[in-house]
């Protein structure tokens, strides 16, 4: 999944990237009722905690073109990756181990 994160560019604006959310979690309904259930609970949690994850503007140049964008946003899932919260940018791991504290 890492290697396919590798996007370039300024970030992709907070209301695209949550629009990116809406139309994963429609695709992951549609597969392996056990895993769609689990992702579309995770990407729920971040919308309701505000977090959004860091994607870039340029990414994939393959066919669909969504690779790079989708697995910038599966980073975070995995506690990597960056993401934008209360209007700050900060790795996942510190912004997931400040919420706990």
């Amino acid at each position: 999944m890492l290697s396919h994160a590798a996007g370039s560019g300024p970030r992709l604006d907070d209301e695209v990237v949550r629009g990116i959310d809406p139309a994963s979690r429609a695709h992951l309904a549609a597969g392996s009722p056990e895993s769609a259930s689990e992702l579309v609970e995770a990407l729920l949690g971040l919308l309701e905690a505000a977090i959004i994850p860091w994607v870039p503007e340029h990414g994939s140049l393959g066919a669909s073109g969504d690779l790079a964008p989708l697995a910038a946003i599966a980073t975070v899932l995995l506690g990597q990756g960056w993401v934008v919260a209360d209007g700050a940018v900060a790795s996942t791991l510190r912004r997931c181990c400040a919420s706990t504290d």
